[in-house]
C-alpha cells in the first residue's frame, strides 16, 4: 500500500477548472434568467475552491463558514431582504477571519506555506 504524500501551496487540476467552469455557468445562466441568488453558487463555489485549493483551510473552519453563511442567510431573509451585496460584506468578515485561522494554524500548507508557516516540514512529515 503506498504511503500518502502531504503537499502544500497553491492547486489547481483539471476537475477543479470544470467544476468552476460549470458552476460559473450555472450561476450566470440562473442570474441571467433574473434569479439573483443563482449568485450564490458561483459565490459558494469559490469559496470552496479559496479554502481547499488556494488556502487549504482544515475541514471544521470550512464547515463553520458553511453553517454561518446559511445562518447570514437566513438573517437577511427574515429581513426580508436576500439582498446579494449586504451577505457578501458581512459574509466577508466570517471568510477572513477562516482564512487567518488557517494561516496561523502549524499544519498550514496552502499558499505561501513556505514563507507563512515555520511548522511545515513538521506537517509534511505527518507529525502535526
Amino acid at each position: 500500500m503506498m504511503a500518502y504524500q502531504r503537499t502544500h501551496g497553491f492547486r489547481f487540476s483539471l476537475l477543479d477548472g470544470l467544476v468552476l467552469l460549470i458552476a460559473t455557468g450555472l450561476g450566470a445562466w440562473g442570474m441571467a434568467q433574473g434569479k439573483m441568488a443563482a449568485f450564490f453558487i458561483i459565490y459558494v463555489i469559490l469559496h470552496f475552491f479559496l479554502f481547499c485549493n488556494v488556502f487549504r483551510v482544515r475541514r471544521k473552519p470550512e464547515l463553520i463558514w458553511a453553517v454561518t453563511f446559511l445562518i447570514n442567510c437566513a438573517i437577511w431573509i427574515a429581513f426580508g431582504d436576500l439582498n446579494i451585496v449586504w451577505i457578501c460584506t458581512t459574509q466577508l468578515f466570517i471568510t477572513l477571519g477562516v482564512i487567518l485561522h488557517g494561516v496561523k494554524d502549524k499544519s498550514y500548507h496552502g499558499i505561501f506555506a513556505k514563507r507563512w508557516n515555520t511548522h511545515l516540514e513538521s506537517y509534511l512529515k505527518g507529525e502535526t
